[in-house]
């Protein structure tokens, strides 16, 4: 998705004509990667409910196209817009899949991430606690597998100072202190802060 092109009616327009032209050249796959795009064009236009109904035909067509791998990508997608729409139970079950998924491929490599977004799914649902020990989960294999931190996006940087402003567990400051060492880690910026 055009990084920098805020017009998403423009980039919906173009995606539509891209599906349309690979549907008629039979080209699945790659129907399936523009209509992952476009859930994600909908949801940045707060179309919750097209971008949902978008990533469930992605997931229908990867399915049939064998398309596990993406299918975890798409899941994931479909778990952050399900939270957006407060449909938490299937967002979070959505995230179990798409782990799922990426644990029977045998690629640890993404589950972190997804660890990540199910933690903002439970920030969003307001479950402080649980979101603070899913973050710190996912810390963890991130530092286990050897990639780069969560917190090493200015999105999750903003995610966990939510989490600090609004939870007094005492264990969410040696989880604050432990991806913030990783962070640094993992970073050529001298100046990595939240807030």
């Amino acid at each position: 998705i055009s990084r920098g092109v805020h017009d998403f009616t423009y980039i919906e327009n173009l995606i539509n004509e891209s599906i349309d032209l690979l549907a008629e050249s039979n080209e699945w796959v790659r129907v399936s990667a523009a209509l992952n795009n476009l859930g994600i064009v909908l949801r940045k236009q707060g179309k919750i409910k097209e971008s949902i109904n978008t990533y469930q035909r992605s997931l229908q067509i990867k399915q049939k196209t064998g398309d596990s791998l993406g299918m975890a990508s798409t899941l994931t997608n479909l778990g952050l817009v399900q939270a957006q729409a407060k449909d938490y139970s299937s967002s979070f079950q959505t995230f179990y899949q798409a782990i799922d998924l990426l644990i029977k491929l045998n690629l640890p490599h993404g589950v972190p991430g997804i660890l990540g977004n199910l933690a903002r799914a439970m920030m969003l649902s307001k479950d402080w606690h649980n979101a603070t020990i899913i973050f710190g989960s996912s810390e963890r294999v991130y530092s286990d597998i050897g990639k780069k931190s969560v917190f090493d996006s200015t999105e999750r940087k903003e995610w966990l100072n939510d989490l600090q402003e609004n939870i007094s567990d005492p264990e969410f400051s040696h989880l604050f202190d432990f991806g913030y060492s990783n962070a640094r880690a993992w970073s050529d910026d001298e100046d990595i802060c939240f807030r």
